[in-house]
């Protein structure tokens, strides 16, 4: 698709969007019109659209457009949401938003660019650990899987890696996916389309890997203990709900799988960054001289990190601008 059918209209007063047979009227190289990435300035220089530019508030919106007048200036983001609602809020009918995404303008040919190095380095270097332990620990591999953007970004590392590998070397691996049978219609159907692309994409590479779904006991389900067993609703203080619907179904397929390989290593898409007391948790755990780490509730596993150093716009500039390698995507 060519450049300067990527964007697509969108009012910014009117916020209606124009229909999908319109294409864009700019280019990436208009001289009338300036595509503005309103992200943070780290995942702006991770990954950018050529000839953007970065632009984080509605002041600096505002006092760029006073500065260079253009007949257009198109708002993007990691989310398009977001973006438009930048938009609304400029309120000036010159400045439109981009009804997509930056991985989407990406997937559509758009040219990107890469600015941080400490981003490129950080990605290569957490990849080429990650293969190396791999292949070194030939045992079962787990990925926790919650489809947030942390897990999210280990479960797409571990399969870009698995893909490249020789089929030989490959070691039985697998994701774990909670489902506690009270997740909103919406999302459990998300889950259920994206757990069903990436089997049928190993399925059709015959890969040695495998999304599980860890569901609760009968006995231990949400409803059956709320209404048929007169349990109050869980409180922050009365958290009855996390052991009984994810950690004993997860407990109980990791018992599976090491008791067919004998261990595991498990990945865990866990940073120091997301919090203080996160990072105290990851500080004091007792790491092996390849950084692993034993856990009180799994016999014969061991705890992998990969991405503990990562910063929050390190994960969203690699999920923003790396496409999953399916060969069949989830709708």
């Amino acid at each position: 698709m060519p450049k300067q059918d990527i964007f697509r209209n969108a009012n910014a007063l009117n916020h209606e969007s124009v229909s999908d047979s319109s294409l864009a009227v700019n280019s990436l190289k208009n001289t009338n019109a300036v595509i503005i990435d309103i992200r943070s300035r780290a995942a702006y220089l991770a990954n950018h659209i050529a000839n953007s530019v970065n632009l984080t508030t509605k002041d600096e919106i505002e006092n760029f457009i006073k500065q260079n007048p253009k007949s257009e200036y198109i708002l993007c983001c990691s989310s398009s949401k977001r973006a438009e609602n930048f938009a609304k809020e400029i309120a000036n009918p010159r400045v439109k938003f981009y009804l997509g995404t930056i991985l989407d303008a990406k997937d559509s040919g758009a040219q990107f660019l890469s600015s941080d190095d400490r981003f490129i380095n950080l990605l290569n270097q957490t990849r080429a650990e990650i293969l190396d332990k791999y292949k070194r620990y030939k045992r079962a591999w787990i990925v926790t899987f919650s489809g947030g953007k942390d897990s999210t970004c280990v479960l797409q590392l571990m399969y870009e890696m698995i893909l490249k590998m020789p089929k030989d070397e490959l070691n039985p691996t697998y994701a774990i996916l909670s489902d506690t049978l009270v997740e909103a219609p919406n999302v459990k159907k998300y889950f259920e389309n994206l757990v069903n692309a990436i089997n049928l994409d190993a399925k059709n590479r015959n890969l040695p890997f495998e999304i599980l779904i860890a569901k609760p006991s009968s006995n231990d389900e949400f409803w059956v203990n709320l209404i048929g067993k007169g349990y109050p609703s869980p409180t922050r203080t009365f958290r009855w709900c996390t052991e009984r619907l994810k950690i004993n179904p997860m407990k109980s397929i990791v018992k599976e799988i090491t008791n067919k390989h004998g261990s595991a290593i498990m990945t865990l898409g866990v940073r120091k960054s997301e919090s203080q007391n996160r990072k105290q948790s990851i500080e004091k755990r007792t790491l092996s001289e390849d950084g692993f780490n034993k856990h009180d509730d799994y016999e014969n596993v061991l705890i992998y990190s990969p991405i503990k150093e990562w910063l929050t716009d390190d994960v969203w500039s690699y999920l923003t601008t790396h496409t999953p390698p399916l060969g069949h995507k989830p709708r």
